[in-house]
């Protein structure tokens, strides 16, 4: 599928360009499909069309900006962990820090999931009780740590504790 989109911009001059491509399209049956104001496509065919959605602003780094992973240290001590956690000691967690403008919070990919996305649509068309609701900066990619602790009986297990550094942050 190639989609080929022109426009310009009356403010700045400048001239935008969208092609998309799907060279496997024909092989599975599929056919561009435009969304019509025709009365006699069926609202349930309307309903299960794919559909392109394009955001653009000039400068995506000042939203990345934002919203960021920040360093964090934590010290078994200060959370009351020395007392059964062998090693580490201490590791880098990491937190996320920023803010989601409706724009960006229902873009795939900057969005924690499908759902938020969702639940970011229903915000900007501004559907109650959504549009008061407000996205919030999350970790959207943690991994695991290794530790060394003792079990309720005292012995010494090395595990792999899932989700305990934050990798990336997103939008919820």
């Amino acid at each position: 599928m190639k989609l080929k989109l022109k426009g310009s911009s009356s403010s700045s001059g400048a001239t935008l360009s969208v092609r998309v491509s799907c060279p496997l399209c024909s092989d599975a049956g599929a056919t561009i499909v435009l969304a019509s104001s025709d009365s006699r496509v069926s609202a349930r065919e309307q309903s299960h069309r794919p559909f392109l959605m394009a955001v653009v602003r000039p400068d995506d780094r000042a939203d990345a900006k934002r919203r960021r992973k920040r360093g964090l240290e934590c010290d078994g001590k200060d959370i009351g962990w020395n007392d059964w956690i062998i090693a580490p000691s201490g590791y880098h967690a990491n937190y996320c820090e920023g803010e989601c403008p409706s724009h960006v919070a229902s873009i795939t990919g900057s969005s924690l999931s499908f759902h938020s996305m969702v639940i970011g649509h229903y915000r900007m068309r501004g559907y109650s009780p959504f549009q008061s609701l407000r996205s919030c900066c999350v970790p959207t990619r943690l991994r695991a740590m290794s530790m060394l602790y003792y079990n309720e009986e005292q012995k010494i297990i090395k595990k792999d504790i899932q989700n305990m550094i934050v990798d990336e942050c997103g939008c919820s």
